[in-house]
């Protein structure tokens, strides 16, 4: 379905285009258009090959734990319909006794300080998760939108994606910024984390336990083959993965869904020149 169409773009970090479309020159169903590096949902009724589009198709697990989803809101929902509504209570008695005293006013509330005006915004380094020294992560969509705004950027918003750092990110190759609300996210090299500079940095900010270090040459494999070349062994994890592809230059894009027609472990994906791990066994 469409719907599936469009997780499975959130899945591979890939723009979704939400209008139907009826191409007779394109495959049928969900398809991933290489050039753009987008995915698109056509519902032509016959469609025909293109040689620079994929059709994108959905794996055992996916239909299961989709109909495991749907089984699960189905008992949710039939069960808030069994939950009675709660009796409402009749209000109390009003005094009229004249010499009952008064109750004592409220106290004023406490004035509220303005919003700062005068934040100055940075940007991090490439291919960085953290903030440069001396600044703080944007916490909320408000804050990334008024970032943008001050640093001359537009500002879109995008599906949440596992493949960049989660939090405010500009990306370099569209010149805008969008926030990641992705729960984990992922190192890319293609982005760079926007920020705000806050003197008291050094005392607020709670620092992340360092990154895994990982001291090894990595090379690509050749391809059609789930083999390393001579001399070289496969990498172990997809935090491994991801310093690969740091390394090499390339974007990952983290653990994706298990793709049982790829090796599995860490991948050089060529027609996208990105890299994931494929968790399948």
């Amino acid at each position: 379905s469409k719907e599936d169409c469009q997780l499975a773009a959130k899945s591979f970090s890939k723009g979704f285009l939400p209008d139907t479309t009826k191409e007779e020159l394109e495959p049928v169903g969900c398809v991933f258009r290489g050039p753009d590096q987008d995915m698109l949902w056509n519902e032509d009724p016959e469609g025909s090959p293109h040689e620079s589009r994929h059709v994108v198709c959905a794996t055992a697990q996916f239909q299961r734990e989709k109909a495991a989803a749907k089984a699960a809101q189905a008992a949710q929902a039939a069960q808030a319909a069994e939950v009675p509504a709660a009796p409402v209570e009749s209000p109390a008695p009003v005094l009229t006794d004249s010499s009952a005293a008064a109750p004592p006013a409220p106290a004023p509330a406490a004035p509220v300080a303005p919003a700062a005006t005068d934040a100055k915004f940075v940007f991090g380094s490439l291919g960085e998760v953290d903030c440069p020294p001396g600044a703080v992560p944007l916490s909320d969509q408000d804050q990334c939108e008024a970032a943008a705004k001050a640093l001359s950027k537009e500002y879109v918003e995008l599906n949440p994606a596992e493949g960049d750092p989660p939090g405010c990110q500009y990306r370099p190759p569209d010149q805008d910024v969008y926030f990641n609300s992705h729960d984990t996210g992922a190192p890319n090299a293609a982005r760079q984390p926007v920020c705000r500079e806050d003197p008291q940095a050094a005392a607020l900010l709670t620092t992340r336990a360092p990154a895994k270090e990982f001291k090894f040459n990595y090379v690509m494999g050749e391809s059609d083959t789930a083999d390393c070349p001579a001399g070289g062994v496969p990498v172990e994890s997809s935090e491994e993965c991801a310093a690969a592809a740091k390394k090499l230059g390339k974007i990952y894009l983290g653990e994706g869904n298990p793709a049982e027609m790829d090796p599995k472990g860490c991948q050089f994906r060529v027609p996208d020149q990105d890299m994931y791990w494929n968790p399948h066994d």
